[in-house]
C-alpha cells in the first residue's frame, strides 16, 4: 500500500512541476499554447488533490498499524500475566493434589470401617 501511494505521490509532484514550469512559460505563447495550458490547470490541481488523498491514506495506513501493534502488545501482555499466576499456581498444585490423595485414602478407610 505505502509503495503505492509513493508512487501515487511520485507522480503527483512530477506533473506539478511540469505544469509549473509550462505555466511561467505560457506568457506571450501562441494560443495552442495557452489553449493546452487550459487542459493542464485542471489535471494539475487533479493531480494535487490525488497527492493530499495518498499522503492521508499513508498517514491512516501508519495509524491503523500503530493501532494492530498496540493490541498485539496488549495481548501479549495479558498473556505473560497469566503465565506468571499459571506459575504461582503450579507451585500449590502438587499440594493440593497430595491432599486431595490423602482424603480420598481418609475416605476409603472410614468406607471400609464403616462396612465391616
Amino acid at each position: 500500500m505505502r509503495q503505492i501511494v509513493g508512487e501515487f505521490q511520485k507522480i503527483a509532484d512530477r506533473e506539478i512541476r511540469s505544469s509549473d514550469m509550462m505555466a511561467s512559460t505560457s506568457e506571450g505563447a501562441p494560443a495552442a499554447e495557452r489553449d493546452f495550458m487550459e487542459i493542464i490547470e485542471p489535471l494539475k490541481k487533479d493531480l494535487e488533490e490525488i497527492k493530499r488523498s495518498c499522503e492521508e491514506l499513508e498517514q491512516r495506513s501508519a495509524e491503523l498499524q500503530a493501532g494492530i501493534t498496540l493490541t498485539d502488545m496488549e495481548e501479549c501482555q495479558s498473556v505473560l500475566r497469566r503465565v506468571s499466576e499459571d506459575r504461582r499456581e503450579i507451585m500449590i498444585l502438587p499440594h493440593l493434589c497430595s491432599r486431595v490423595v490423602e482424603d480420598c485414602e481418609k475416605m476409603k478407610k472410614e468406607l471400609k470401617d464403616f462396612t465391616e
